[in-house]
């Protein structure tokens, strides 16, 4: 057991320092985090004003302590030892990056299906988790996406380890710092943490007592995960009036976070997707707010939450579809532009890991087991874009499972060596024979790719006569 478990450590190590090194050598050339992101740029003046006496009130200070630390602290550490100002934060994000690709989501995966995952999956996953989200500015540009997604994650593993194994309380004490830093991060991450929280409850119930004793043991080990979450959005809330307020008084536009709110629901309600040529429209949105308020005109700039409650039940059916598709159009990351391969690729590992997930719980009660939570994060953290704008840096959640989960899993590997070997019987008897029964998961894997492009041609069909709509570009 404790060599399993050195081999583990092993394999755990170097794929981070892979990761890491893999990083680096992507972003090569390029130190300045504030060249192609406004936000970037606005944030970092507060960040290198924050100690002084006139400090720059960023718009981005709405998201919290996340906008600001650590990178304030890493900024001044940097300072102190005479180097690029940018050395500390490419650190920070490279070490974010390198958790969640190679070892971060395999091992989320390796807890839930109880499989092994070696070194070269998760070298895979370096890879491919770059190749995806690498146009979404994500890794190089100061945001607070990748370091909130390096939390989550680390928040998922935390927790699993303790459905797996021996409950610990300085883990449940982790798990709750991580959960006020996701709950104190501009609204995402809130109900997923919650969600994680309800699966600690779970944990920390399994125990041997019965009874009173049970119910007392179990409030041992959530008390420190409680305290924790509290210290954190206490920090938060102590940033947002020492900080965030008293610049708003002193005439700084900073909207809240409501606000944000309350002006997406009207401003993407055009569009699924609003980002300049790659833009996807939908008729049905701008026809509902037209018939709704009686005129283009009298569309206001801005919704109240009940408004766009009355809106949906009265228009219940279109405003499912709507999320339906702007669901479908987060699990179809196009790479940046229309085109066919990356869909491709990442349609295939959607039913790679679909066939994972039935192959696993082929009964009720394995689905809905405490680890139903662990899913439900993950698909709750996309809830904010489908009822405003997709962003490729917001999506990164679900879609790393799902890659992890075709890449990690054993259906993969399962179906390659079976096509291996009917390739080299083929070659053997010289004959097609042995292709002549094709398995069932193959010709649903057809069917499941072909309906994908239909209904992902269809939504580029709203784009008209825009030229990047061509969906096979070589």
């Amino acid at each position: 057991m404790k060599i399993e478990n050195n081999k583990k450590v092993v394999v755990n190590v170097i794929a981070f320092f892979g990761g890491l090194i893999f990083y680096y050598i992507a972003t090569h050339g390029t130190m300045e985090m504030n060249m192609a992101s406004y936000d970037a740029k606005d944030i970092w003046q507060t960040i290198t004003s924050f100690y002084t006496d006139e400090m720059y009130p960023s718009y981005v200070l709405y998201k919290g302590i996340n906008a600001v630390y650590p990178y304030v602290w890493l900024y001044h550490l940097a300072m102190l030892f005479h180097l690029n100002e940018w050395f500390f934060v490419k650190m920070f994000y490279g070490i974010c990056f390198a958790y969640v690709s190679g070892v971060g989501f395999p091992n989320i995966v390796e807890k839930l299906l109880k499989n092994k995952v070696s070194i070269v999956p998760r070298c895979i996953m370096i890879v491919v988790l770059w190749d995806l989200w690498d146009t979404s500015f994500a890794f190089t540009q100061l945001m607070i996406d990748l370091p909130c997604l390096a939390y989550f994650v680390l928040l998922i593993n935390l927790a699993l380890t303790l459905y797996r194994n021996k409950n610990n309380r300085i883990l449940f004490a982790l798990c709750g710092l991580l959960c006020g830093l996701c709950m104190s991060a501009s609204g995402q991450y809130t109900i997923p943490a919650i969600c994680v929280v309800i699966l600690l409850v779970c944990c920390s119930l399994k125990n041997e007592k019965t009874g009173i004793k049970r119910f007392g043991m179990a409030a041992t080990y959530l008390l420190p995960c409680i305290l924790c979450i509290g210290v954190v959005l206490l920090c938060n809330t102590n940033f947002e009036k020492e900080v965030v307020d008293e610049a708003r008084q002193e005439g700084a536009w900073i909207p809240s976070g409501d606000d944000w709110l309350k002006s997406g629901l009207v401003r993407f309600r055009y569009n699924y997707r609003a980002d300049r040529e790659l833009e996807i429209s939908s008729n049905r949105k701008a026809a509902i707010l037209v018939e709704y308020f009686g005129g283009e005109e009298q569309i206001p700039a801005a919704l109240t939450v009940e408004e766009y409650m009355a809106i949906f039940f009265k228009y219940p059916a279109d405003s499912i579809i709507n999320y339906l598709n702007s669901f479908f159009l987060i699990l179809s990351p196009d790479g940046g532009a229309f085109n066919a391969w990356p869909l491709f690729f990442f349609y295939s590992m959607i039913y790679l890991a679909l066939y994972e997930g039935v192959k696993r719980c082929d009964t009720w009660k394995k689905f809905f087991s405490p680890l139903f939570w662990v899913g439900f994060a993950f698909v709750w953290a996309t809830v904010p874009m489908l009822v405003m704008n997709i962003e490729a840096r917001t999506c990164m959640q679900i879609q790393g499972l799902i890659a992890a989960l075709a890449i990690c899993g054993t259906t993969f590997r399962e179906g390659a060596k079976k096509l291996i070997e009917t390739v080299k019987e083929c070659w053997r008897s010289k004959s097609l024979k042995s292709l002549s029964h094709i398995p069932y998961p193959v010709l649903l894997y057809i069917i499941f790719i072909c309906v994908c492009f239909v209904h992902i041609a269809t939504l580029y069909d709203g784009n008209a006569i825009n030229p990047s709509s061509v969906l096979i570009d070589f």
